[in-house]
């Protein structure tokens, strides 16, 4: 039976099943779709294609998981069970359905009876053929799986449509990304590649279909992709990097679809670098060939051959140099560099033209050149003498010059022009074998080898010549120095005349000061009478005056005797300096004593002004043996000359015969002359050896050699070779002349030694002397200084005790005036009609007690004074009460006490311990031994002072001044007043030490006068218009010192900056805070 009822079910469960199936199916396949759609949607977006398989990937499997559970879910809907459950949930016939078919199907469950599971079935049957179940089936899920099959069909034809293309373009961009597709509508040059570093790089875009969206250009920068804006130039779309330096990616976007990263790899440009220039020079330079690095920028002489080389950066394919005019020259390519070579006749520019083996070339072409100088012509500089000169006839003049030139120079030649410059003459001074382009030089050019005359002026002037071998040797010219011949002997007897009048003027002075000072007798005379005393100070000021002004004219005389003298070859330096110095010692003794004598004489005080007139007397008598021992000298100098002149001539004489071979006229005029010249220069020296007592230095007349001397031998050679030249015999006056020339130099040398001898002892006796006198006061400076040392901690003990016991003082006194205010106070008590007086009184002795007990008393005496006035005007009022009057009177006697102690502290006899005693007569015993030094020192520079006037009257009188300070040092000692010692101490030093400097000064200038009276005064160059200074220079080049020079070295800096960083010596400590308090006082 249960067979017939599933029968009668079949069609309707087919019917069941295919409503099933056609609504899974349209949500499979709606689901399906939409995971297409997302698929789709993918390809729109810039993924990498790798992230667009990983989507597709995950959806295909998404997808057949989709229909596996379709598949699941199918089978689990059609199943019998389900079909029952449908038509009973919609119609409650069926709801025993499912139960009969169990029941048909399975063996009868225990407790039912066969018959009523028989019965059972019947019924459900019976109940089936009564009713249709097709009217039940009806697929109720189909509207939702169709609204469901519709979006999504709706949706993927969208996405399709929506897309650049087709769908089957929307494919291709699933599958193949967007990269084939966006090349079908662009057209993208190029595609990466390489570029020159730091040069700009232009990607190019076009459309190859018209599109509503322009192409965009992305450059990665570091994360980030940055969008470059094109220029849009004719239907094209120009992306400019501006600069690649390093990698580069980028990509293109158009339309949702973008292409793949392209790169961009800078590489650097081929150069040329490390040049090598190699110049052949042509041989009529006389140059050697060269050698240089660095750029090509060339500058040779025509015919120079060149070779450049150079080394470069990369691997090349071609290389050319192109010139300015035209031309293609190969370049060789060696192993690692490249070379050319080419001769320079012309001038032109050139560049290299190069490319590598990638294809690149230089972005920018660098130009050199290459310049063909002409030879210019030489400079010539003369850097001394640089002024007019004033110039012996035998005078050896130095010239220093400084020249340069392109080649080189070859010689360098002297022009000079005489007179008007109608003779002109040119003399080869210096030749260089090498040639020099630039160098400075010097050479020395002697007068005698040129004919000169007195008084005659020249005109000196320097040529260079250079090297040029080709087209002749070119010249230049220095500027142009004039030197006047000066006939010596005759300025030197200008100035002897000078200087003889001028020591008649001094000597004329002494007599005019000596004659103003009247005798002390006549002056003690005329102080009785008033009138005549007057009259005899009147007269005796205006005589003091008239020798001042006399005074000033020498001082002016000598100044231009100075300027003559400065310029006389003959006249040595310590001639020069004693007479400046009598020039100086004469402005200080007309503004000093002879001034204050003026001075004194005036106010009347003629004892004073006696004393002055002495002192100016006195060192009017040093200036004139001075001048007079100056004087001697110079003419014991002036018979040396005299012999170098007879010396001269007998050279002269002896060259002209060695160098004729026969006597004609003109040569026996020369000869005759030249004899004439020298036998009045033999005269000359024997009347200066006749008359030497009187005008010669006295130890240069009792030298040996001097008195020995015997001048007939040489009047007889002159006599005898006259008469041979008058014979005209060549021979024997060649003899006699060599003869004459041996005597001539036997007798300078003797003479010259004599006179050496002379002034070198002379010198160096004065030298010697102020050098042990200078050692001398150096001790007793260093001696004072000590006592100074000594007296000064003695007096600043004395100076703690005394601030001791004015302490102490104070304190008692203090505490004197609190047991005064104590004592008002009880009188006040008890004494009411004192009360009010007192009252006003005791703010101020309290006042003073503050005072006194803080040690610092400033108003103190003032409110004592206001005090003791105070109780003196109210204590008469008091008379009538003898006690109040008693009391106002003992307060006014404790008040006076007080106020006597601060205006005069008492002294005690024993401030200074015996120690201390013994110590101060013991300075007091040095500072007399080094007051009698001081007296021996001063007597020796006066006479030290007669022997030279550089050693100024002011120096002796600083000495005299340190004498007097050092007695009232040692009177203040015994004293026992250390304050006022050591302030005539500190005078004494800085007496002593000006001493020092003019001792130093007068030192330094007799060393000088010893060096410098050994020039030889035939070599005399003077320049001319000068005012002061000895003659003579020398020149030649020099050397300016680097900056760094001047800087002093590193162990000296350092030195001086750990010294600074010391502290001063302990025992120095005292002097040093008193040295200070003075400047303040």
């Amino acid at each position: 039976m249960i067979e017939g009822v599933l029968k009668s079910l079949k069609p309707y469960y087919n019917r069941f099943v295919f409503c099933i199936l056609i609504e899974q199916g349209l949500i499979l396949f709606s689901q399906i779709v939409c995971s297409l759609s997302i698929l789709l949607l993918s390809a729109i977006f810039p993924w990498e294609l790798f992230f667009r398989k990983i989507i597709l990937c995950f959806l295909s499997i998404s997808i057949l998981i989709f229909i596996y559970f379709f598949i699941q879910k199918f089978k689990k809907l059609i199943q019998i069970k389900n079909f029952c459950d449908t038509l009973a949930r919609r119609s409650s016939l069926f709801k025993d359905l499912f139960s009969a078919i169990e029941l048909s199907s399975s063996p009868t469950p225990a407790g039912i009876s066969p018959d009523l599971k028989e019965a059972f079935i019947v019924s459900v049957k019976t109940l089936l053929d009564k009713e249709n179940p097709k009217q039940w089936i009806v697929p109720e899920n189909l509207k939702k799986a169709l609204r469901f099959f519709a979006f999504s069909s709706i949706l993927i034809l969208g996405i399709t449509f929506l897309l650049p293309k087709s769908g089957i373009s929307a494919w291709n961009l699933l599958f193949l990304g967007g990269e084939k597709e966006i090349f079908q509508l662009l057209h993208i040059a190029p595609l990466g590649g390489k570029a020159l570093y730091g040069q700009p790089f232009n990607i190019s875009v076009k459309l190859l279909k018209e599109s509503s969206a322009n192409p965009q250009l992305y450059l990665k920068m570091a994360d980030r992709w940055e969008e470059i804006k094109p220029e849009l130039k004719e239907g094209q779309f120009n992306f400019k990097i501006a600069s690649v330096k390093e990698e580069i990616s980028f990509k293109v976007k158009c339309a949702r679809m973008e292409t793949g990263i392209y790169t961009i790899l800078p590489v650097e440009e081929p150069r040329l670098t490390d040049f090598r220039l190699q110049f052949s020079y042509p041989s009529y330079l006389g140059l050697k060939d060269e050698i240089l690095t660095g750029e090509p920028q060339i500058n040779v002489y025509p015919g120079t051959k060149v070779q450049i080389s150079a080394r470069p950066t990369k691997d090349l394919e071609s290389i050319e140099m192109v010139t300015s005019q035209g031309m293609r020259l190969p370049v060789q390519i060696l192993q690692d560099r490249v070379l050319i070579s080419f001769t320079a006749h012309q001038p032109f520019e050139f560049h290299f033209d190069l490319k590598d083996k990638e294809g690149f070339s230089p972005v920018q072409t660098v130009h050199y050149t290459c310049l063909v100088k002409k030879d210019l012509f030489p400079e010539i500089r003369l850097l001394a003498p640089v002024n007019d000169l004033l110039v012996g006839m035998e005078s050896k003049i130095p010239f220093t010059f400084e020249f340069k030139d392109d080649v080189g120079v070859s010689s360098i030649y002297l022009k000079i022009k005489k007179g008007l410059g109608r003779q002109e003459e040119k003399v080869l001074m210096k030749k260089y074998d090498s040639p020099s382009a630039q160098k400075i030089d010097n050479f020395l050019f002697s007068l005698s080898s040129i004919k000169v005359n007195p008084k005659e002026v020249l005109k000196l002037q320097l040529e260079v010549q250079d090297n040029d071998l080709v087209q002749g040797p070119k010249s230049a010219f220095s500027q142009t120095v004039t030197i006047e011949i000066l006939d010596r002997q005759k300025e030197h007897e200008k100035v002897q005349k000078k200087l003889e009048k001028f020591r008649a003027d001094l000597l004329d002075l002494l007599a005019e000061q000596t004659l103003a000072r009247a005798p002390n007798k006549e002056w003690e005379k005329a102080e009785l009478n008033e009138p005549e005393l007057s009259q005899k100070l009147k007269k005796a000021e205006e005589q003091q005056a008239e020798a001042a002004a006399k005074t000033l004219n020498l001082e002016n005389n000598l100044e231009e005797i100075l300027e003559l003298l400065g310029n006389d070859p003959y006249s040595d330096y310590k001639s020069y300096l004693e007479h400046r110095s009598i020039k100086q010692e004469l402005g200080a003794l007309r503004e000093g004593s002879m001034s204050q004598a003026q001075k004194k004489l005036n106010l009347k005080s003629w004892k004073e002004g006696v004393e002055e007139q002495d002192n100016a007397i006195q060192e009017l008598e040093r200036l004139n043996t001075i001048a007079e021992n100056v004087d001697r000298e110079s003419r014991m100098k002036d018979l040396i000359h005299s012999a170098d002149h007879l010396l001269e001539k007998g050279n002269l004489l002896n060259s002209k015969l060695k160098e004729s071979k026969v006597l004609d006229a003109s040569l026996k005029q020369l000869l005759k002359q030249t004899l004439k010249e020298a036998q009045n220069i033999l005269s000359e020296i024997q009347q200066k050896i006749k008359d030497f007592p009187k005008q010669l230095p006295e130890e240069f007349v009792n030298k040996a050699s001097v008195k020995s001397m015997n001048f007939g031998n040489l009047s007889k050679e002159l006599k005898e070779l006259n008469d041979a030249l008058a014979q005209g015999d060549l021979k024997a006056a060649l003899s006699l002349a060599q003869k004459l020339l041996d005597l001539a130099r036997q007798a300078r040398e003797l003479l010259s030694k004599a006179a050496e001898e002379t002034v070198a002892n002379q010198d160096r006796l004065l030298d010697q002397e102020a050098e042990q006198k200078l050692k001398a006061l150096d001790q007793v400076v260093r001696d004072q200084e000590k006592i100074l040392q000594a007296t000064n901690q003695l007096d600043l003990k004395q100076k703690a005790l005394v601030l001791e016991r004015q302490r102490h003082l104070l304190l008692e006194l203090a505490k004197k005036q609190k047991e005064v205010i104590k004592k008002c106070e009880e009188i006040r008590r008890e004494k009411e009609i004192l009360n009010s007086m007192l009252k006003d009184l005791i703010p101020k002795m309290e006042n003073v007690l503050k005072e006194l007990e803080g040690l610092n008393v400033i108003f103190s005496q003032k409110w004592l004074k206001e005090i003791i006035d105070g109780l003196q005007a109210n204590q008469e009022k008091f008379k009538s009460d003898i006690k109040a009057f008693q009391d106002l009177g003992n307060i006014n006697k404790d008040e006076q006490f007080i106020l006597n102690q601060l205006k005069n502290p008492s002294k005690e006899d024993n401030a200074w311990s015996q120690e201390e005693h013994s110590k101060l007569k013991s300075l007091a015993d040095e500072q007399d031994r080094l007051k009698e030094e001081a007296k021996k020192l001063h007597q020796d520079f006066r006479k030290l002072g007669q022997g030279t006037a550089t050693l100024p009257q002011n120096s002796l009188n600083a000495m005299k001044q340190a004498r007097e300070e050092m007695e009232k040092s040692e009177n203040s000692l015994k004293q026992k007043e250390s304050g006022s010692s050591l302030g005539h101490q500190q005078n004494a030093l800085s007496h002593l030490r000006k001493v020092q400097e003019g001792l130093e000064n007068s030192g330094q200038e007799m060393k000088q006068m010893q060096k410098q009276s050994e020039s030889d005064p035939s070599n005399f160059i003077g320049l001319k218009g000068q005012k002061e200074g000895q003659r003579g220079f020398r020149s030649g080049a020099v050397r300016i010192p680097r900056a760094d020079e001047y800087i002093p070295p590193r162990e000296f800096r350092e030195e001086i900056l750990e010294s600074l960083k010391e502290k001063y010596p302990k025992s120095e400590e005292n002097i040093i805070k008193d040295y200070y308090k003075r400047i303040v006082q």
